[in-house]
């Protein structure tokens, strides 16, 4: 699959070692902030999210970051491609060298790795992309610390466990869940993603669910679209 294409820019996928997929689109879709004047974000892949936080918020600049060189390749052709050129960067940088250096940002998102041992196949630029060691997950809660403004947050998506466990760990450093809400395939099934928000000012804390609903854009719940709708083709 060399392109993917949404209703406002398309996503060139030819050397990223992950490409376009469900969890991008949700969480590209649900992140949010009050005021995102800059975003970071960690781990762009093909910069999908990145594109999708370009359409949604107009006057941000947002800057993006990958440790995986075909990555950067793509997601600088897609950014350069797309609408909002001017308001997005690219650059090939490990997160863990950020961390309380240069700018702070309004909003952190990531869309992380999580295998906590890494996944065994011969794919080394996608064991890159999966393997939590190399961008752990404690790691943004303490980007979100050292590289947020003051009303900053950070958004990720991650599997149940592991996200139960990232909050667990945004308690210890004194950090706040704004909003958590579990994402399941069908109505009645058990949650297989947590999107979390944490931030550094005290706050109570939004819960809520998402049902997909289906394995195709056109089946997915009404809820699903709706939140879906401003990208997705397919989605009238």
């Amino acid at each position: 699959m060399g392109s993917f294409q949404f209703k406002r820019f398309t996503v060139q996928q030819e050397k990223a070692a992950m490409r376009v997929g469900t969890d991008g689109v949700l969480l590209g879709a649900w992140a949010a902030g009050a005021s995102c004047d800059t975003i970071l974000d960690i781990g762009t892949g093909t910069g999908l999210i990145a594109l999708m936080l370009a359409q949604r918020f107009s006057q941000a600049q947002i800057d993006a970051i990958d440790i995986d060189p075909g990555a950067v390749a793509d997601a600088t052709i897609n950014f350069s491609a797309s609408p909002w050129g001017k308001r997005l960067k690219v650059a090939e940088y490990d997160a863990a060298k950020l961390v309380g250096r240069g700018k702070k940002y309004d909003l952190l998102v990531c869309n992380p790795p999580f295998y906590a041992e890494g996944p065994a196949t011969t794919n080394v630029s996608r064991d890159l992309a999966r393997d939590a060691r190399h961008l752990p997950h404690t790691l943004l809660l303490d980007m979100l610390i050292g590289n947020g403004t003051e009303a900053a947050s950070l958004c990720v998506i991650l599997p149940v466990k592991e996200g139960m466990d990232m909050l667990v760990e945004s308690v210890r450093r004194g950090l706040y869940c704004r909003r958590r809400t579990s994402v399941s395939s069908h109505t009645g099934e058990a949650a297989i993603r947590l999107m979390l928000e944490f931030c550094i000012l005290p706050c109570s804390c939004a819960i809520d669910q998402l049902v997909i609903g289906g394995a195709t854009v056109e089946s997915f719940s009404e809820a699903c679209k709706e939140l879906t709708r401003d990208f997705y083709l397919a989605l009238k």
